[in-house]
């Protein structure tokens, strides 16, 4: 197999990577395989550090509650990252009294704080990671201009982050860009 070269080991050597949600399934899997790229510096920030974050070789685990605006900008004040990879979040497909509000402070409010940490700052691209249930039951298969229709409070809050990251890469000129993986198991 041929090696892909925005994924290559020479692209990424040297880069300051900073993986917030870095407890989570992708966040943490993503940990691991940036960590076998040699050379690639690796902050893992989670709101709770589990022990398993402390055998990602020659990676820095950060707890900082990105809910927290203050902690977050504190903590960013002195670091310095060419990308972050925001995962961080929680799935909850549920509907119960004050879901809305839960998962819109997850995903909203803490890209809020997170992007107003690194608006006028150099980085190479901040990469958001929204998620395929802000398409809803859109038909498959989903095209590039297929129509946004979340149908749950995490679906909906997901979206309205994605917009947050793109509204602020267009107005802010914050360098972002949004992904949206589908079918991710484990």
């Amino acid at each position: 197999m041929t090696e892909v070269p925005h994924l290559s080991a020479e692209r990424w050597a040297g880069k300051r990577l900073l993986i917030t949600g870095a407890s989570g399934f992708l966040g943490y899997h993503l940990a691991t395989a940036f960590a076998r790229i040699k050379g690639v510096r690796l902050t893992l920030l989670s709101r709770r550090m589990p022990e398993y974050l402390q055998f990602v070789p020659d990676a820095k685990a950060v707890c900082v509650d990105l809910l927290d605006r203050a902690s977050t900008l504190a903590f960013m004040k002195d670091e310095e990252f060419d990308y972050v990879i925001h995962l961080a979040g929680k799935i909850d497909q549920g509907v119960w009294p004050g879901v809305y509000q839960e998962q819109f402070r997850l995903h909203v409010e803490t890209t809020m704080n997170l992007t107003d940490a690194f608006i006028d700052r150099p980085i190479e691209r901040f990469i958001h990671v929204g998620s395929s249930m802000e398409y809803g039951n859109a038909p498959y298969p989903q095209k590039i201009d297929a129509r946004e229709n979340p149908l749950s409070a995490y679906g909906a809050s997901k979206l309205a982050a994605s917009k947050l990251v793109l509204a602020r890469a267009h107005s802010e000129n914050l360098r972002a860009v949004v992904v949206r993986p589908f079918l991710v198991y484990g």
